[in-house]
């Protein structure tokens, strides 16, 4: 089995510098790999609308109501102010 010459302390130092100074070197030594995706988490998932409907609703109630139905496989949610409709959405259901 052959051996390895060892280098001298300065060239091996130098070595390793510029390896560790290459572009998209990481601590793992996977050279260019790409950063992780962002975990999932509840502070990342959007929120379902009906849910922030419901919640802005709580803060602001004055005045402020909603109007969930569902005709089979299709909800429907109107939003009323002072009992006017400004708005509604439909989501077809699984």
């Amino acid at each position: 089995m052959d051996q390895v010459p060892l280098k001298p302390g300065r060239e091996f130092v130098k070595e390793v510098r510029d390896e560790l100074l290459k572009p998209g070197f990481n601590s793992f030594g996977l050279g260019d790999c790409k950063a992780p995706k962002p975990m999932v988490t509840p502070e990342t998932l959007p929120m379902h609308p009906v849910r922030e409907l419901q919640e802005r609703r709580q803060q602001q109630a004055e005045g402020l109501e909603y109007k969930a139905t569902r005709n089979g496989n299709l909800a429907t949610v109107e939003v009323y102010i002072v009992g006017l409709q400004i708005g509604s959405a439909q989501n077809p259901q699984k």
